[in-house]
């Protein structure tokens, strides 16, 4: 059958005021396609050949002469890139807009806890942190008040975080002061992470995801207090992270992007964030079960042995209140 074929230009052209073809001319290409294809193929998968053979007419039908509707396909549910969901990300951080603490209120946030095998099952902390300084007024676990270190003996820790909220604070106390200090620009936004963690990013035990654990200190006090324009160069930052992957996961029913580094021996700690907001909901740790189990290139996250904690906030009025 050639390309001048009045059957074929029928099926394919499709002329005006002929919204499709005869049943006639179906009929007839589809024989002689399927003679056509019968003679060139081996007997042994001649039983692929009807089915070919309509595929060749509905995509003549549907398509004209474009046969490329199943790449399209193929093309659509191919997994995204690293860079590519770092832009989607990145696109959302632009559009989420700060919660604000308003003076007197309180910034409350609940921890939930799994996977850690000296304590198996799932754990819930919950903290009242002042809204200015960040520092924290009450804590519970699993229903349970705790001590918050005090009162403020000298060389205690409760002294110094107050000196450090003095100072303005840190990633660990992302005091509002702290958060509008902080460049945007992703470059002088790691240099001064870097030199605001400097010993902790020189110890051997962090590898090469230092920057994530760091970052994900002060997500778990201040996320949803983030500028978008920090959000942005945030995100930016994480980006352009070396050996950065990401991987598509579900957290309580959620859609969500880890996004994190790996060491030779296989851990990784991973950033989770929510695919449909863009927020940082979490942090998982991944592969720390045994150091010296060999390195495993691609670990496997475990629920039941790999500790991950996800992060719920609400602004309140005292600490009575959750929410």
């Amino acid at each position: 059958m050639s390309r001048i074929d009045p059957d074929m230009l029928a099926v394919r052209d499709l002329p005006p005021g002929q919204p499709e073809p005869t049943d006639e001319s179906v009929s007839r290409t589809w024989h002689v396609v399927t003679r056509r294809l019968a003679t060139h193929r081996p007997p042994s998968r001649r039983w692929l050949v009807p089915v070919t053979a309509a595929a060749v007419v509905a995509a003549l039908v549907v398509g004209g002469v474009t046969l490329l509707a199943p790449d399209r396909d193929r093309a659509a549910s191919a997994p995204l890139t690293t860079p590519q969901v770092m832009d989607r990300l990145i696109d959302k951080a632009a559009s989420i807009e700060p919660v604000q603490v308003p003076k007197g209120q309180l910034l409350f946030v609940r921890t939930v806890m799994t996977g850690n095998p000296d304590q198996p099952g799932r754990h819930t902390s919950e903290i009242w942190f002042d809204g200015e300084t960040i520092m924290p007024l009450r804590t519970r676990t699993d229903g349970t008040d705790t001590s918050i270190d005090g009162p403020d003996k000298p060389g205690s820790m409760a002294e110094d975080n107050r000196n450090i909220v003095a100072r303005g604070g840190s990633l660990y106390y992302p005091t509002p002061r702290f958060l509008a200090d902080l460049p945007t620009d992703p470059a002088a936004l790691q240099a001064r992470l870097e030199t605001e963690t400097r010993d902790a990013f020189s110890r051997p035990k962090f590898g090469p995801f230092g920057p994530i654990m760091h970052l994900a200190a002060m997500f778990a006090r201040s996320e949803p207090r983030l500028s978008p324009e920090l959000r942005v160069g945030l995100y930016r930052l994480i980006a352009g992270l070396d050996g950065l992957a990401v991987a598509e996961v579900t957290v309580d029913g959620r859609r969500c992007w880890a996004v994190g580094q790996a060491d030779e021996h296989g851990r990784s700690v991973d950033l989770l964030f929510d695919a449909e907001t863009g927020h940082v909901i979490g942090e998982r740790y991944v592969g720390w079960r045994d150091e010296s189990a060999p390195p495993t290139p691609e670990p496997e996250y475990d629920p039941e042995r790999d500790r991950q904690l996800v992060w719920t906030f609400a602004v309140v009025s005292d600490t009575s209140r959750t929410e």
